[in-house]
């Protein structure tokens, strides 16, 4: 729900554990980095992970990276796998606002009198739980093959399908 402060969004986390998941015993969360960031320290304010990790009772940890093109391929990883014949990463039916980003939901406005798209995705519904499961997946350690490429290894990037904007995967300044 928009809106939510760190404190209710653990309690309603901890409830639906708790609820739904009450066999569940390695339960861990992923956070933007971000939030790892941001409080008084000094004045004795916790950041919104502490606040949820101790609301909520579960490890919190920030995600290795927040670069865009960095968790779009932690995703894609899983997308592309195969095990055992099988897809890598299964949504359950419920999962609708995840489900709505992959089905064009989760995407990019155009920039206005340009060919080009903006290189944020565009904030609506499903741009957050798309968010989370970018964190999920690059905590997971599916974005660690473009996090250990070398900057001049750029070459993939510009490849990318016309309908990904230009992006720079390593925060060098040098744009595909």
């Amino acid at each position: 729900e928009p809106g939510t402060g760190a404190t209710r969004f653990a309690n309603d986390l901890a409830n639906l554990l708790r609820d739904q998941y009450p066999l569940a015993t390695e339960i861990e969360g992923w956070a933007d980095p971000s939030a790892a960031h941001g409080a008084d320290t000094k004045a004795g304010e916790r950041t919104w992970i502490e606040v949820v990790a101790a609301q909520a009772a579960i490890p919190v940890r920030a995600a290795p990276t927040n670069r865009p093109l960095a968790r779009w391929e932690a995703v894609r990883a899983p997308l592309a796998r195969l095990l055992d014949g099988r897809p890598g990463l299964l949504l359950h039916p419920r999962c609708t606002a995840l489900r709505a980003g992959f089905n064009a939901e989760y995407r990019f406005r155009k920039v206005q009198g340009t060919d080009r798209y903006d290189p944020q995705a565009e904030k609506n519904a499903a741009s957050h739980p798309h968010d989370a499961l970018q964190y999920l997946c690059s905590g997971g350690g599916e974005d660690q093959a473009i996090r250990a490429r070398r900057a001049d290894d750029g070459d993939r990037f510009r490849r990318m399908p016309s309908r990904f904007p230009a992006w720079d995967p390593y925060g060098t300044g040098v744009y595909a």
